[in-house]
C-alpha cells in the first residue's frame, strides 16, 4: 500500500520527477536532457520503505524514506564532476574505409 509522500529540500542540481503514485525518477539537472547520464535512479515506494535502483551501478538499495533517497542522490551529484568536466558522449567515428571489408584477392 502506497502513501502520499512530500518532497522537501530539493536543490537545482537534482530533479525529482513523480512518475506515478509511489514512483519517482531522480536526475542530475546539470546534465542535458539528451544525455543518458542525467538519469541517476528510480525510486519505488514499498510497504516497508523505498527501493532505489541506482542506474550508474545497476544496484538496488532499500531506504526508509524518499527524503533519504533524495539526500543520497544529492550526495552522488556532489561527488560527480560538473557537466563541464564530464567527458563527451559523442558517437565514435565510423570505421576507416576498407578496414571492415574483406580483402580483394590479387589478379
Amino acid at each position: 500500500m502506497t502513501r502520499p509522500v512530500s518532497v522537501a529540500n530539493v536543490t537545482t542540481d537534482l530533479e525529482v520527477v513523480c512518475l506515478c503514485d509511489g514512483e519517482w525518477r531522480l536526475c542530475d539537472a546539470r546534465i542535458p536532457t539528451t544525455d543518458s547520464r542525467r538519469l541517476i535512479s528510480y525510486v519505488e515506494q514499498a510497504d516497508d520503505g523505498f527501493e532505489v535502483l541506482w542506474l550508474p551501478t545497476l544496484s538496488v538499495q532499500r531506504l526508509s524514506s524518499l527524503d533519504e533517497a533524495i539526500e543520497a542522490a544529492r550526495q552522488f551529484c556532489a561527488r560527480r564532476p560538473s557537466q563541464a568536466r564530464l567527458p563527451s558522449r559523442r558517437t565514435p567515428p565510423p570505421s576507416r574505409a576498407g578496414r571492415n571489408t574483406p580483402a580483394t584477392p590479387p589478379h
